[in-house]
């Protein structure tokens, strides 16, 4: 009996990419189950110790080096991939190659900048750095991770200068006025607790108002006469002397990061100098866990390949044969998520690995940047004309665990407290309380008389929103929160 052929139904329609996904997605899963045998999975793991390892000394040999640059006037380099490449040359053992006479190498051609930068470095290092290293530390096959751990070196740089910039400049401030020694003495007079709070709060406002004109581009100071001459000549010392982009130090903050590490390190070298606690203006790598390092397609040629090494770095062949380097040692068939396909790339600390995939359509082109969402909203602090607000109702909300209040207050409120919730679970009765369980209150709200709307007594929380917002359209100067 034969078999029926089945009818051909034609080729079949190619499956259409859903472009509403994101870009980008990764999976995560165990290095061993990812790799073929175990000698990858040393190699990986060995790699992974000497990128960690790198990655301490590199961040360890920078901050030396640019509080040597600070203490000795020297001009700060510029921070970039170039500048950490070098440092880490400098500080690894250089590769030993059978044309070299002397047997090292460090790598090239190099530019003239490069160069400068090495011998400069190499001199420091010789001097400062290397008699403390107890270990040699080599990057052999190695330099397309460099690159990567280079790059998130210098991120680490920009994010700390961006983020914690401000602190500094509070802490500096408050060091400057010791605000902790006035605020001991306030309290240990023998005076009302009432009038401790209150001078206590009027110092803190002092302060508040003094680095407000620090950070502010206005020649007009908001904080009292007596600090007016400090604040002309710290501020030189505090922030750069060149105009700001936008007249806004914060976002000159974010577009030039590099040009506030120098003031970072004037500011906590004073605080260090009057015998208080310091932030850590460089960025350090403490832990002893290895962290993850970034592995493409070039480093496990470097690393894995022990034949035909030159064969694949030429003429295109890396990415003409990619697929079959990777399915060489590693199961990239065995991790599938639908839309998406392996991006050739993978980060792992040895132990987890994390499988970076892009979506079908974007495979070997250049990823879009995400475009911003712009929305017709505006901050209240961004607008210029407050006219339109100013006979408007001012509602703040109050975010809680189990709800959302929302407060709206009228200019003339008077009066009376309700309380409008019981709760679920009432903590149990004080001593010498009698009222019954049933009839304990979650929660108070204030009933305006001349609108009829409750709004939220919580003078933490919106209350607080809702005067600051009052005073800001009434243009009023803004209570302490």
């Amino acid at each position: 009996m034969g078999f029926k052929r089945k009818p051909f139904k034609g080729k079949k329609g190619i499956h259409k990419v859903n472009k509403s996904k994101p870009i980008i997605k990764c999976i995560k899963f165990s290095l061993h189950k990812f790799v073929k045998d175990e000698n990858t999975r040393f190699i990986i793991e060995e790699t992974v110790l000497k990128g960690h390892k790198i990655v301490i000394h590199t961040l360890q040999f920078m901050k030396l080096y640019m509080i040597y640059c600070f203490d000795e006037d020297i001009p700060f380099p510029k921070i970039n991939r170039n500048f950490v490449t070098s440092i880490i040359k400098v500080i690894c053992r250089p590769r030993t190659t059978t044309g070299d006479p002397n047997g090292k190498k460090l790598g090239g051609p190099f530019s003239e900048q490069t160069r400068n930068n090495i011998n400069t470095l190499t001199n420091f290092y010789n001097v400062h750095y290397k008699p403390f290293m107890l270990e040699e530390l080599e990057y052999d096959h190695m330099s397309s991770i460099i690159d990567y751990l280079s790059d998130d070196i210098v991120i680490m740089y920009a994010n700390n200068i961006k983020q914690h910039y401000i602190e500094y400049i509070e802490r500096y401030v408050n060091v400057s006025f010791n605000k902790k020694q006035v605020i001991e003495d306030i309290r240990s007079l023998k005076i009302a607790t009432e009038e401790k709070n209150t001078r206590v709060n009027h110092f803190c406002t002092e302060l508040r108002k003094i680095k407000n004109d620090l950070l502010s581009c206005e020649k007009k100071y908001t904080s009292d006469a007596k600090y007016h001459t400090w604040i002309i000549e710290y501020k030189k010392r505090l922030i750069p002397s060149r105009k700001l982009i936008k007249d806004n130090l914060y976002y000159d903050l974010q577009c030039n990061p590099y040009d506030y590490l120098g003031k970072m390190i004037y500011m906590m070298k004073y605080v260090e100098s009057t015998g208080n606690t310091i932030y850590n203006v460089c960025p350090l790598r403490t832990n002893i866990v290895p962290k993850y390092i970034p592995i493409d397609t070039v480093a496990v040629v470097r690393l894995m390949m022990t034949e035909n090494k030159k064969f694949y770095r030429q003429e295109g062949n890396l990415v003409k044969y990619q697929r079959y380097i990777w399915r060489k040692f590693f199961h990239i068939d065995k991790y599938k998520k639908k839309d998406y396909v392996f991006r050739n790339i993978i980060r792992t600390d040895g132990v987890a690995c994390s499988m970076l995939m892009v979506r079908k359509d974007l495979m070997n082109k250049r990823l879009p940047k995400e475009p911003k969402i712009s929305t017709p909203e505006e901050y209240i602090d961004e607008l210029k004309d407050y006219s339109a607000l100013k006979d408007m109702r001012v509602v703040s909300v109050d975010p809680g665990m189990s709800d959302l209040l929302h407060s709206c207050r009228c200019y003339a409120y008077e009066g009376k407290c309700e309380y409008t919730k019981k709760c679920d679970n009432p903590k149990p009765l004080k001593k010498g309380e009698t009222y019954p369980r049933e009839q304990v209150w979650r929660h108070g709200l204030l009933l305006c008389q001349q609108c009829k709307v409750y709004w939220n007594r919580d003078t933490n929380g919106a209350l607080s929103r809702g005067e600051a917002s009052i005073s800001g359209v009434k243009r009023r100067s803004r209570t302490k929160i």
